[in-house]
């Protein structure tokens, strides 16, 4: 995870006010799984992580309910992503921008496999 991930991670545990990361991912797990669904989607596109955040990296161990990984597996064995990390980077994402965009009242955009825009109102998905 590159530093600025893990401060993305810090900042969106404070925000939510949870008691854990672990309890960060669950919900972004989770929030990620209902998206997926509601929209018929095999993955959501990622941009907002540029080159240079990639190249500084740290392990991260993180303990999650069996729940939990029984998501991350099923998640992972329906998308086209190849690995827990990326799994788990890509639902953070899409559950901190959704967050801020319900925190000011607005739409969040997610793209398709192909590019498409979505646009996804906070009332659509419920965490």
């Amino acid at each position: 995870m590159s530093e600025a991930s893990a401060q993305k991670l810090t900042d969106l545990r404070d925000m939510l006010e949870a008691s854990s990361y672990g309890e960060v991912v669950r919900r972004a797990l989770q929030y990620y799984e209902k998206l997926l669904k509601h929209f018929e989607l095999s993955s959501v596109l990622r941009d907002d992580e540029s080159d240079d955040e990639k190249a500084l990296t740290a392990r991260v161990q993180i303990v999650l309910p069996s729940r939990t990984l029984d998501r991350l597996e099923a998640l992972k064995s329906a998308s086209p992503l190849v690995s827990y990390g990326e799994i788990i980077r890509t639902a953070l994402t899409v559950y901190r921008r959704a967050c801020f965009a319900h925190m000011h009242g607005k739409p969040f955009v997610i793209h398709r496999e192909n590019g498409e825009p979505i646009t996804v109102h906070s009332t659509e998905i419920a965490a």
